[in-house]
């Protein structure tokens, strides 16, 4: 390659020679036609000054000095063209000359394109090859990756079915509980100082772990439709009775959905609710589970389910005992119970058990809207401030659609546009509302009455 480009850089430099000689035949060819102009003038010179001597010649005198004075100039003329055929041959020539060398250079030109195009195709074509045998390489890499992660995933599945199975830098790890020990040989291990399964247990729940994943996973799926989060389930330890008695009842995988269950789901929810309000499982939740386990048998191990049809919430609150007259002071600490907090969802779901919690179709709402706190006459704000405006007693949960149509009205305002035409008095009843002047300016009364419309209405549900 370096060869063809030494003849092109020749041919280039041949070029440049052949140029400067055309430009110096030009500058040649430009001082001849100057003399031949200068020439030229004279000559005119001279016919003018013959011209005016020969004033007083006769006609035939003019005629012949005339006709000799061009047969002279045609012949100056004719010696200067002479004079010029070397010039014009020579510039012919080197036009030709330099013509051929380009044709040449456009020859080699060409040549090298379609080397360098071949040149550069097959490097295209081995850094493609390389890039796919790359990705071949870690592909196939990373589905043997996979599969060697899953084989292992289902021998610890198979080894501890209750074990939190994850993935530790890429790794299957399993976590555990318990005393960390170390024998002789420096092996570590961990020491389980309780545990509630016997070997056979342990069997039965590995023979059993696909169902009651399923049951889990159903369950789950009931919580859901309840209009549960993860922030407002504030104790997954509730949900282990229900897992228990849908299980062992056999119920199928779309019971949270099938009508045929309609009743059972609503004595389900308000159990729910009802538990995680009162704290039922704050506390030891162990010996809490063991007593409600009663209230399905009496014989675990034989019959670990008796004739239920619906769910037990009537022996599961005869076996735990837990206080059922809800004292006044228990209530006020609820209303309390501030918009955001872990509680409210529960509160307001039983206090308003109708909306569409299966779609996630609601709202938290405040009765007064927020933006218009700042309205409060000052005896108010010092006497009820923030805390009371934020809390049960000025929020009521809302159908999406109904909260959006609402947004941010006056109470009064949006009260009196929802009842144009229709029930006022179960309009206020549904909501919760009292029947009182809902200006802001009397908030002192409304908050008063509406208190104690909720207690009404919270010892009714929790009871």
């Amino acid at each position: 390659m370096s060869d063809e480009i030494k003849q092109i850089a020749a041919l280039i430099g041949h070029q440049q020679a052949q140029e400067k000689r055309v430009a110096a035949l030009i500058d040649e060819f430009q001082k001849e036609s100057a003399q031949l102009s200068r020439q030229t003038a004279q000559l005119s010179q001279v016919i003018r000054e013959l011209d005016s001597a020969s004033g007083n010649m006769t006609e035939t005198v003019k005629k012949s000095v005339n006709t000799a004075l061009n047969q002279v100039e045609r012949e100056l003329k004719q010696a200067s063209i002479e004079q010029q055929k070397p010039a014009v041959n020579a510039l012919n020539q080197v036009v030709k000359v330099a013509q051929e060398s380009v044709f040449e250079m456009q020859r080699e030109m060409s040549r090298y394109t379609w080397k360098s195009a071949i040149y550069i195709g097959m490097t295209m074509i081995a850094v493609m090859g390389g890039c796919l045998w790359g990705m071949y390489y870690f592909i196939d890499s990373g589905y043997a990756r996979i599969a060697e992660m899953q084989r292992m995933e289902a021998i610890w599945e198979k080894k501890a079915p209750l074990a939190n199975i994850s993935i530790c830098d890429g790794k299957p790890c399993v976590q555990v509980t318990g005393v960390e020990y170390t024998n002789k040989k420096g092996d570590r291990f961990y020491l389980i100082e309780s545990i509630n399964f016997s070997k056979s247990n342990a069997e039965s729940f590995e023979t059993e772990w696909v169902r009651i994943r399923n049951v889990i996973v159903s369950v789950f799926d009931l919580i859901i439709s309840f209009g549960f989060s993860n922030g407002t389930l504030v104790s997954k330890n509730a949900l282990l009775p229900i897992v228990y008695y849908m299980y062992h009842r056999h119920l199928p995988n779309d019971f949270y959905k099938r009508s045929s269950f309609s009743e059972d789901r609503n004595i389900i929810k308000k159990w729910l609710h009802v538990a995680l309000v009162k704290r039922v499982f704050g506390g030891t939740s162990d010996t809490i589970l063991n007593k409600i386990r009663k209230a399905f048998t009496s014989d675990v191990i034989s019959h670990p389910i008796g004739d239920v049809n619906l769910f037990p919430v009537e022996s599961i609150n005869s076996e735990i005992k837990y206080d059922v007259s809800i004292s006044d002071e228990f209530i006020h600490d609820l209303l309390s119970t501030q918009m955001d907090d872990k509680y409210s969802f529960s509160l307001l779901s039983l206090l308003y058990p109708n909306l569409d919690y299966k779609n996630n179709d609601f709202h938290k709402d405040h009765l007064h809207p927020a933006v218009m706190y700042d309205e409060l006459c000052e005896d108010d704000k010092n006497n009820f401030g923030w805390s009371v405006y934020n809390s049960l007693v000025n929020i009521q949960m809302l159908d999406a659609n109904e909260n959006m149509s609402k947004n941010k009205k006056p109470l009064s305002v949006w009260v009196d546009k929802e009842t144009e035409g229709k029930d006022r008095c179960d309009f206020l009843r549904k909501h919760l509302i009292p029947e009182t002047d809902l200006n802001i300016s009397n908030f002192r009364e409304y908050v008063s009455l509406r208190t104690e419309l909720l207690i009404n209405e919270l010892k009714n549900k929790l009871i």
